[in-house]
Parts: C-alpha cells; sequence; structure tokens
C-alpha cells in the first residue's frame, strides 16, 4: 500500500512532536492574574466555540484551581454553532451584532 505524503511526514526524522497546550497555560498567569480569580472562586462557563480550544480548560481549570465547567464540548469544523452575520454568511466578526447574537 502506497505511503500517503502525511504518513511520510509523520515518520520523518526532522517530524517531532511538540505540546502547545501547556506552554499557553503556564504563560496565561503573565497575561491574566490567575490567582485572583481562583481566590474569588467564581463559578466559570467557558464555551470553546467549535472545540479550538476543548483540551485547554481542564487543564487550565486544574493549573489554577478554577471552578471552570466547559459547557459544549462539541468539536464543530465547519462553524455551524456561528449565527449568520446580516448577509447570511458564517463569519467571524465580532463586531457584528448578528454574528455574536448567539
Amino acid at each position: 500500500m502506497k505511503r500517503t505524503l502525511f504518513e511520510k511526514a509523520l515518520k520523518a526524522d526532522s517530524t517531532h512532536g511538540y505540546d502547545y497546550i501547556l506552554p499557553y497555560v503556564e504563560d496565561l498567569k503573565n497575561v491574566i492574574n490567575m490567582e485572583v480569580i481562583s481566590k474569588e472562586r467564581l463559578k466559570i462557563g467557558a464555551d470553546p466555540l467549535g472545540g479550538s480550544a476543548v483540551d485547554f480548560f481542564d487543564l487550565i481549570a486544574e493549573r489554577y484551581g478554577l471552578q471552570l465547567e466547559v459547557v459544549n464540548h462539541v468539536v464543530d469544523p465547519t462553524f455551524a454553532f456561528m449565527t449568520l452575520d446580516h448577509d447570511g454568511r458564517i463569519r467571524m466578526d465580532c463586531s457584528s451584532p448578528y454574528a455574536m447574537a448567539r
């Protein structure tokens, strides 16, 4: 069976794994005062909006001792969770009241 380019790339000596999640989670404390949020015992609901950050939130909650609940674990690469913009198209435009209606 012929291997795909992707399979070849994964096996190449130049291909290495990298954890993008843990460094991000660790760096949050440098831009957000996570200690204050933790001390206040806020109850936080997080929606990873289509799943792009679904694997981040549990680690964030654990690392910083937060009462954080992921309210939507659905991974949706089609962005069907978005409300349509004024022209009926899916658009990630936070300045549009139509796109941000939900």
